[in-house]
């Protein structure tokens, strides 16, 4: 499968998954840090969510950048829906 057609498949699942939803997902277990934009003059939040696999053997995953998805608005959907496609064997980690 392409990577166009797996960030489309994932796009499309996430937001499947929020229109079906009527209560907000839990936060997902995540790293969080900031960084000072320079250019933006301001404070920026980063999320940072790995699979299991990554957290038992520490391998080289793929990355997917998803933007302005703060954890109280697309990150738990969209980690959500990764996550379930790796378990269902859909996509690697």
């Amino acid at each position: 499968m392409k990577i166009f057609q797996i960030i489309a498949l994932v796009i499309s699942a996430m937001l499947l998954t929020s229109l079906i939803s009527q209560t907000s997902d839990p936060i997902p277990e995540h790293e969080t840090f900031t960084i000072q934009s320079e250019l933006l003059g301001e404070t920026r939040t980063i999320n940072v969510w790995t699979p299991m696999s990554y957290k038992v053997e520490a391998t080289e995953l793929p990355i997917m950048y998803m933007l302005d998805g703060g954890v109280q608005e697309d990150f738990p959907h969209l980690v959500a829906t990764v996550d379930s496609l790796i378990a269902s064997k859909k996509i690697k980690p």
